[in-house]
């Protein structure tokens, strides 16, 4: 497996040279673009482990007693399985919309170039986990009577 870290630095510096480069290089780049799905997937898990650990006041849950909500360890493991499958079947939508209209007929050159467009979630997922691991007491500290209104069942 070919990793080339400069690409993916390319990517957010000079996109179009980096695309044009993958592109052109797809047999080289094609493990590493699928290595960057789950690395970015695995990612976006992480941003929701706050909101997971985060203890909901009754008021969002009133009236729904008897509905069982799993929450566990199945929740983020869940989440990276469908951020993959997301990812592949936009990847296959993009390859068949783009053979209709004449684009590239080359599977591995485009599923190559399109996992490399995950590239910015990288730091972006990163930054946002570590915001909202250090906000976790302020989102959970939130009254819920700023949403939800007590008597608006009366009404």
């Amino acid at each position: 497996m070919y990793f080339d870290p400069n690409v993916i630095l390319r990517v957010i510096t000079a996109p179009n040279s980096a695309f044009a480069h993958i592109r052109d290089n797809e047999e080289k780049y094609f493990a590493q673009s699928i290595g960057l799905l789950i690395f970015t997937s695995i990612l976006g898990a992480l941003m929701l482990i706050p909101f997971i650990m985060i203890p909901l006041d009754e008021a969002y849950f009133e009236g729904v007693d008897d509905a069982n909500f799993p929450t566990d360890n199945t929740d983020v493991i869940l989440f990276v399985g469908i951020n993959i499958l997301n990812g592949f079947i936009s990847a296959v939508l993009f390859y068949f919309i783009g053979k209709k209209i004449g684009g590239n007929t080359n599977w591995k050159k485009v599923f190559s170039v399109i996992f490399h467009t995950h590239v910015p979630l990288i730091p972006m997922s990163v930054v946002l986990s570590i915001l909202l691991f250090l906000m976790m007491d302020s989102i959970a500290s939130i009254d819920s009577s700023l949403f939800i209104e007590l008597d608006e069942d009366e009404e």
